[in-house]
């Protein structure tokens, strides 16, 4: 009874197993559908950044993403303040600091403003007020031969690449859905930071980038030659920033932050310094604020007293004086402030809160912006839905089309049914690799997914007609023989096509480039995937078991 319970279990396996080992191709193909369904439709079923499942917020009737194309929005495509030298001789980390501070001293800049890199011998300047004659000049100031560097428009690409990185946070922090941030390089060498966020509008979009985003605290106090400024806290001595909130008290919005430890003292030794810890430095700042107070433009003869003011890219935002209650944890001999550095950035404002926090949070930009020089693009949410209902009743009419062609051409629905719904499958895991990533979806993109489904048909009528051929195949080793000689003329024309589309791909070729990709990534999924189980399907039909 036991042998043959066990004998009874084995076959069954082997019933299911079987068919499954020889059939693996379309088992895999199933498997595949399966999760681009999950991606699809499962509300949150997109994998973010950190390669988790995350939610992104508002969705439809499915987790696609689209661009502003088909979704509205804004775009701007603009260049970096900057200059690059080349070929220049960096040699130590000594030489990197001397070029630094001589570069700095001669321009009368931020030392911020100026990257040496021994690495790639360049040295960019990044202050929009810097032209190439003046670079130049500080250069040869510096020691470095003219003969042997060359001076170009524009950031290192390595600066670009943190460029990005900052605004696809500040993007994110800001709520801005389905928005992306890259940089893109034309064929004659201009690079340009492309920003774009679908449902949202030029101004909105320019608010969040256009700021360099160098947020600074600075201790404003009085001294007997009149009053003195030091910066006290930039965004690198902050370990977290937390939410904004509205104090009833100042009538004003603060911003809860938390100094770094190893930072701490420091910044108790320079609140010392200024007096912030004596009863006559607590809550003595005159700095005019409040609801429509008029920020002054340049520092006032007299001092407005005991003040910290919060700047952000050298524009005062606010001032306002220390309390009693924090400054006794600056007070000898305690200084209990080390032990909870915790401080609270106040600005008049929501939006400017909002902004200071973002760019804490994000850190500033490595070079700014160059907004004045930037091409824009602003697609209304009426236009982009007219556009979307057009791109998919183009797409619905051409997968009927295909489909009726093949019936047309091989009559036999085993043939024709098979090949249809393998095609449509093809695009099926298109659309839900497209979810997964976030990827957000234009008209080149749609037109990708149009040329994948016609191209991918057309391998599969190589398929069929070589198989087949005049006569009827029963025997597999006449089908297997068949099919690799068609899956070679397919793989050829696969690699054929990959590489034509690869420059696009690669290049700044404006929409051309999401065209590209979703065509390499179809045929990719085709050769690999569809047409093997395609395959697969006739052969179960064709030949003998």
């Amino acid at each position: 009874m036991v042998c043959h319970g066990e004998g009874t279990t084995m076959s069954a396996f082997r019933r299911i197993y079987d068919p499954l080992r020889n059939n693996w191709r379309i088992t895999i193909l199933v498997v595949l559908v399966i999760i681009a369904t999950y991606f699809l439709f499962v509300p949150g079923a997109t994998i973010g950044d950190d390669g988790t499942l995350a939610d992104e917020g508002e969705r439809g009737l499915t987790n696609l993403q689209y661009g502003i194309d088909l979704a509205g929005g804004a775009r701007i495509s603009a260049p970096v303040y900057g200059y690059t030298a080349e070929e220049v001789q960096l040699e130590s980390t000594e030489d990197v600091n001397d070029a630094r501070m001589a570069i700095s001293n001669y321009l009368d800049i931020d030392e911020g403003d100026v990257n040496p890199n021994a690495e790639t011998n360049t040295i960019e300047v990044f202050d929009p007020a810097v032209d190439r004659d003046s670079f130049e000049s500080a250069l040869i100031e510096a020691g470095f031969d003219p003969d042997t560097f060359s001076i170009r428009e524009g950031v290192t690409a390595e600066t670009r690449s943190r460029i990005v990185d900052v605004l696809s946070g500040r993007i994110d922090a800001a709520g801005f859905a389905g928005g992306s941030v890259r940089s893109e390089t034309t064929a004659g060498g201009e690079s340009f930071i492309v920003v774009e966020s679908p449902g949202r509008g030029l101004d909105e979009l320019r608010q969040v980038i256009g700021d360099r985003g160098v947020v600074q605290v600075i201790a404003h106090y009085p001294t007997e030659d009149g009053w003195e400024e030091d910066v006290v806290l930039r965004d690198e001595h902050m370990a977290s920033i937390g939410t904004v909130r509205f104090n009833d008290e100042r009538q004003s919005y603060e911003t809860p932050i938390t100094v770094s430890s190893g930072y701490a003292p420091d910044f108790v030794d320079l609140m010392q310094q200024g007096g912030f810890d004596q009863p006559e430095g607590w809550s003595a700042c005159n700095y005019p604020s409040g609801p429509g107070a008029e920020r002054p433009q340049e520092r006032p003869n007299d001092s407005w007293g005991y003040c910290l003011l919060i700047v952000q890219d050298g524009q005062i935002l606010d001032g306002y004086g220390v309390r009693g209650t924090l400054g006794e944890q600056f007070a000898e001999p305690s200084r209990t402030f080390e032990l909870d550095p915790t401080f609270v950035i106040s600005v008049q404002e929501f939006s400017e809160a909002e902004r200071v926090r973002i760019n804490l949070e994000e850190g500033a930009l490595a070079a700014s912006i160059n907004i004045d020089d930037a091409s824009t693009l602003m697609v209304s949410p009426a236009l982009a839905e007219r556009f979307l209902q057009n791109s998919l009743l183009t797409g619905l009419l051409a997968i009927l089309a295909v489909i009726t062609m093949v019936f047309l051409r091989y009559g036999d629905p085993r043939v024709a049914a098979p090949m249809s719904v393998t095609a449509l499958s093809e695009l099926y895991i298109l659309l839900g690799f497209a979810a997964a990533i976030g990827m957000s979806l234009d008209l080149a993109h749609m037109a990708g997914f149009i040329a994948v489904v016609g191209t991918g048909v057309d391998d599969l009528i190589i398929i069929a007609d070589e198989v087949m051929g005049d006569t009827d195949v029963r025997s597999q080793r006449v089908f297997d023989s068949r099919f690799r000689k068609a899956f070679w003329v397919i793989g050829a024309a696969a690699a054929t096509t990959i590489i034509a589309m690869s420059p696009l791909a690669i290049m700044t070729l404006g929409d051309l480039r999401g065209f590209a990709i979703v065509t390499i990534l179809g045929v990719l999924i085709g050769v690999f995937l569809t047409r093997p189980a395609y395959g697969n399907i006739l052969r179960l039909i064709k030949t003998d078991r």
